[in-house]
């Protein structure tokens, strides 16, 4: 797709690379984290969306691993993150992973993550060594038993960003974006599909309940499907780059202008998360809010806000030190 094409306040179709105009009734951008919708927009006379990016420099190695028939690490799903004065030895305060049963039994993938630019290798050995720094015996063990019987894909552009879509002054009627080209999420934090899902749950609702009011045109359909789906873009916008606002190094940016960071927006964040890992029944409700299965209205519960001040101290030692 080379463009829009677009008429009296309204987007009437696209242009392709080769050259080629098809006429639409609605355009959805869902290209990904590399749309190109502000120069579109700009090419027809509109405002581009004010564009938000964090880049705390994260990267990710991944891949399957095959266990031992008998094997039992005594999880099914194992996340380590640790951070500063939190993390087991030197090396690991940059580090994480996660690995998790896919298929059947036997079949796991694996996943670490490094962030500040200390990223995880791509060979096994070295891999292997990466993990082994986070500090967890008992992980080691239950890794020197398996096979990695895949390559090691890798993963290094995180960055998150949001393009304010729901907040143009003057946009055209019948476009609309949708998933990473909306919002591109940094993937360590695991939200993206499901959000861009969601959003197209919100798309379709609004466009049911427009095509009930309006039958023939559908002028009004983007401002009610921004309107829908803005808060869970912001929740999430505000979940993960908090998070990242702690690590060192990390590059914030509006319209390409550099902001200044506080490290310090996310202590409670991190030490919320600090204490719902604190009791397994409680940390798998955290998980599923973290990764929208659930509403994040219960994490501002009097009692768990008055919980995590009383151990403001102690739960701080999972934090990056300033």
């Amino acid at each position: 797709m080379a463009g829009l094409l677009g008429a009296d306040g309204r987007v009437t179709g696209v242009r392709t690379t080769h050259g080629e105009e098809l006429p639409a009734d609605l355009v959805i951008d869902a290209s990904g984290r590399f749309s190109e919708s502000p120069t579109w927009l700009q090419a027809l006379g509109y405002p581009t969306p004010r564009e938000e990016v964090v880049n705390a420099h994260w990267g990710y190695s991944s891949t399957f691993l095959e266990v031992p028939e008998d094997w039992d690490p005594g999880f099914q799903a194992l996340a380590l993150t640790a951070f500063g004065d939190g993390a087991l030895t030197p090396e690991s305060a940059s580090r994480a992973m996660a690995m998790w049963v896919v298929e059947g039994e036997r079949r796991w993938i694996l996943t670490a993550q490094g962030s500040a630019g200390d990223h995880p290798p791509r060979t096994e050995e070295k891999l292997r060594d990466f993990i082994s720094s986070i500090g967890v015996p008992e992980l080691d063990k239950a890794l020197s038993q398996v096979t990695f019987p895949e390559k090691i894909s890798m993963w290094r552009d995180t960055r998150s960003r949001l393009r304010d879509f729901a907040g143009q002054p003057e946009r055209p009627e019948c476009f609309l974006a949708l998933g990473d080209a909306w919002m591109g999420f940094n993937p360590v934090y695991g939200q993206g599909m499901t959000a861009a899902a969601l959003e197209a749950s919100d798309l379709r609702t609004e466009l049911a309940a427009h095509l009930t009011e309006r039958t023939d045109e559908l002028t009004g359909l983007a401002g009610r499907y921004y309107a829908k789906a803005d808060a869970l873009i912001k929740y999430c916008w505000t979940s993960s780059n908090t998070l990242d606002h702690r690590i060192p190094g990390v590059e914030y940016t509006i319209d390409g202008v550099a902001q200044e960071v506080d490290p310090t927006s996310s202590d409670f964040s991190d030490r919320l998360a600090a204490y719902m890992a604190l009791d397994p029944e409680r940390y798998v409700r955290y998980r599923e809010t973290t990764q929208l299965l659930r509403s994040p209205e219960w994490l501002a519960d009097a009692e768990i806000v008055d919980a995590v001040r009383e151990r403001w101290e102690e739960l701080g030692k999972a934090v990056v030190p300033r």
